[in-house]
Order: structure tokens, then sequence, then C-alpha cells
């Protein structure tokens, strides 16, 4: 009997204990302050966001991705969270992410992203909260590819809230937390700069609008290589073909003999391109240098087999001239070519 009173007792007295204890836990926080956004009848949070760039990993033409690797800062103020309100700081509170209001802030053009880092927050005494995290993963982007290899990409990471929209949350730069590791690398790259831009439209997903920034690398890629590699290898095939209008036309194996293999060592040096140019359904400018190229190589063939014809028929006069012509019209067409290209 006396232990079914002091069971009866006790768990009657529990649910008192703890709700006593919530109230004098200092670092307790209510439903509501996890749930409802700061003073919701008024004006929207301003959220500062910061992006500082640890390393972009690689760029994928063909996919149009690529895999990035930065830490992702967010501070706004909640004065529900103050010690003014509150009647005590919560700056030595261990409060995770899930413990408090926040702006649900994700990267909208992800293709799968690992999101690093402890969930913890720190509250200023003002009621002010700041939370990062590493982030690392593939992004996707759109690139213009025209003036390839003398290209620049500007590659976006877009941020926006899942939850809130502009009349709830505006996002504004934390030029504290927004730069970038000095020794970041991209092979085949150079980093010109990197920016966040809060003055973007918002993510419109059916009818609902959500706060967006988008953060902006920009690269330049490095021509050198493609010029050593490809460039110059090709000017040398144009200048091969060329030397048929040095070679009299009366010696019609020599001639035919330099045209025809001009053609295969470009058939075959294209052939080696493949894996190199990227492969979109519209011309570049190394696509356009190439097709200029070809023409040039084969003119010079068709110029040959005329004067062999000429000289077969007794005309080696006019097929002279013709190959005089020839020479520095040729050499002018490709200086054109080169001097577009470039410029």
């Amino acid at each position: 009997m006396r232990l079914g009173a002091f069971l009866l007792l006790t768990a009657t007295a529990l649910p008192f204990t703890f709700a006593a204890a919530a109230e004098t836990d200092p670092c307790a926080v209510t439903k509501s302050e996890t749930r409802v956004r700061p003073d919701p009848d008024g004006d929207p949070i301003r959220v500062e966001v910061g992006v500082f760039l640890i390393d972009i990993v690689d760029v994928d033409e063909l996919k149009e991705s690529f895999k990035v690797d930065f830490v992702l800062s967010l501070a706004w103020r909640d004065l529900r969270l103050s010690a003014e309100v509150r009647g005590g700081a919560l700056d030595d509170c261990s409060l995770g992410l899930g413990d408090i209001w926040d702006p649900d802030v994700h990267p909208v053009n992800q293709r799968g992203v690992t999101r690093e880092g402890a969930q913890d927050v720190d509250i200023a005494p003002d009621g002010t909260v700041r939370f990062s995290e590493r982030v690392t993963g593939e992004l996707s982007t759109s690139l213009d590819l025209d003036e390839f290899p003398f290209d620049k990409q500007w590659l976006r990471i877009q941020l926006a809230s899942f939850e809130y929209g502009p009349q709830d949350v505006v996002f504004a730069v934390d030029e504290s937390e927004t730069g970038r590791m000095e020794d970041v690398f991209i092979g085949g790259w150079d980093v010109l700069e990197n920016n966040s831009d809060p003055d973007v439209r918002p993510l419109t997903v059916n009818t609902r609008q959500h706060t967006r920034l988008d953060h902006t690398v920009i690269i330049e890629r490095r021509s050198s290589f493609f010029l050593w590699k490809f460039v110059v290898p090709l000017s040398f095939i144009v200048l091969m073909a060329s030397s048929v209008f040095w070679i009299d036309p009366r010696m019609t194996g020599p001639q035919i003999g330099v045209a025809t293999a001009s053609v295969f060592s470009l058939i075959a040096f294209l052939i080696s391109l493949r894996g190199v140019i990227p492969r979109v359904d519209y011309l570049t400018r190394l696509d356009e240098l190439v097709f200029s190229v070809t023409v040039l190589v084969f003119l010079a063939l068709g110029e040959s087999i005329i004067t062999t014809r000429l000289s077969m028929q007794e005309r080696h006069d006019l097929a002279s001239r013709i190959d005089r012509v020839s020479r520095w019209v040729y050499l002018s067409l490709f200086a054109g070519v080169l001097v577009v290209y470039f410029v």
C-alpha cells in the first residue's frame, strides 16, 4: 500500500519537476523560437551570407558543372535570444542549428554536395546568431565556350532559402566572411575574382518565391597550352601545304605528294583533337581556326592538281604564273585567319 502510494506520488510530481527544471535552465529555448521567424509581423530578417572559397577541383565543360569546396557562413539577429530578453546570455550554451530558428539556406544548383562541420551556433548577448559549415561537391553552371580557348567563365554558387521568400528574409553580403584562399588552383585555369551578389531575382518554384544570393567565381583559361600544342602544329601543316607553290609544276610527283601529305597530316592531327575540343553543338574559336586551316590545305591540294594538269597540257607559263600568285594569296589568307583568330 505504501509502495503504491509512493509510485503514484512520484509519477504525479515528475512532470512538474521537469517543467520547473526547463524554466530554470538558462540554455532552454522554447518551441516558438525554433519554428517561427523573429518578429513574424515585422520587416524581413536580414541574413548576412559569407562564401569563402577554398578550392575548385575541376570544371567539366561537357556536363556544364564544377566541383567546389567552400565555407558557407550565415549571421542574423534574433532578439528573442538576446540576454536582455532572456535575462541571461546564451554565449556559453551548446546549441545546435536545430535548436533555434534558421533561414534554411542551401545551394540550389547542386548535383550532389556534402555539408561538413559542427552544427553548433554562436549566439552573442545581443541575439546575433552565427553559423558556418564547409560545403564540398558538384554544382551545375552554364558555360559559354564560343571563345575557346581564350574564354572566361562565370561559375555560380546559387544559394537560396528553401523555406522563406523576400517578404520574410533578405540576404546581404558578409564581406568579412567572403573571399578565397590565396593558393586556389584549377588545372588549366586562372582564378580572377570571386564575389557575391544578393541583388538577383528570387528563385521561383511554381508560384512561390525564395530569397536568393549568387556567389560568382570568374576564371580564365590558360590558352598557352593550346597555342603550343595545337595552333603552332596547325601552322606548320599550313606552311607545308604552301610549299607546293614553290615546286615547278612540271614536277608532278613532288607537287602532288606534298599536297596529299599535308592533307593526311591534317586529318591525323584533327583526329588527335577529338579528346581536347569541347563537344558542343556550336563552333568555338578553335573550331573556326581548324575549319579555316582545313579549307586552306585543301585549296593548296586543288591548286596543285590544276597546275599539274596545265603542265601536262604544255601550258607551263600559265601554271607558273598561277603558282606565283597563289604563294602570296595563300600566305595572305593564312595571315588573315591568324589575325581574326587572335584578335
